[in-house]
């Protein structure tokens, strides 16, 4: 198994394993499950790679670059939260050498992705962004206040999407076929951005007017380096 320094320059919200003993590793690692059939939960983030978690300790912890500015400068015009977080996101990723009007977000993202496909979403991103794509988190249906924490230390940049019902999302789909309305959001590092709002907010701020943090979780993904291996 490989020893992790007991100190990093920042903290890191994951466990690192042998690719080739995984299994072995987290029974060695961790006693309890020995005892217990499954884990209740799981951190949000898990590397698994040496490679990886070199390359992103030599990059202070982070995929995206903590110098690069996201701008909210247009509301969503009607349901077009992921297209226009998505095109900020394009945009801040560029260095501003892609920007989209509200015209340019419907006809250039939204018609181009399909927003129950995720898959689709990174592929926007990575033909348009540098190779920028969005991996996959460790998430369930919990309360967004459950995965807070771990979002605040990584200090990084998320996808994370919650039922706009709440915690009482439907478990079979309605007559239009949905199990219920969601909203997207950009979390950048403390901060969140919010198509439906004026302009970024500090996330306490934001949960102090909005009350989202509880809210259910849809999806929560993590924007990703080109050299990362992780994806959807």
């Amino acid at each position: 198994m490989i020893s992790l320094p007991k100190k990093l320059e920042r903290e890191l919200p994951f466990r690192i394993f042998n690719e080739e003993t995984f299994d072995i590793d987290i029974i060695a690692d961790d006693t309890r499950l020995l005892e217990e059939k499954h884990d209740k939960k799981s951190p949000l983030w898990y590397i698994v790679n040496v490679e990886e978690y070199d390359n992103l300790k030599r990059q202070g912890g982070r995929y995206i670059d903590s110098k690069i500015k996201f701008e909210h400068r247009l509301q969503q015009q009607g349901g077009t939260c992921l297209s226009t977080c998505l095109g900020i996101l394009t945009t801040g990723l560029t260095g501003g050498e892609m920007e989209f009007t509200d015209t340019q977000i419907i006809s250039e993202i939204r018609l181009k992705v399909n927003t129950g496909a995720p898959r689709t979403w990174s592929e926007f991103l990575h033909i348009n962004a540098r190779g920028y794509r969005l991996a996959y988190c460790n998430t369930d249906h919990r309360w967004l206040k459950d995965y807070v924490h771990e979002l605040v230390i990584s200090d990084d940049l998320f996808l994370v999407s919650w039922y706009s019902n709440g915690h009482e999302n439907n478990r079979q789909p309605g007559e239009d076929g949905s199990i219920g309305y969601s909203h997207v959001v950009i979390w950048w590092k403390d901060q969140i951005i919010d198509t439906n709002k004026d302009g970024a907010m500090h996330y306490k701020k934001y949960f102090q007017s909005t009350g989202n943090d509880e809210r259910s979780v849809k999806r929560i993904f993590r924007v990703v380096a080109p050299w990362s291996i992780h994806r959807l």
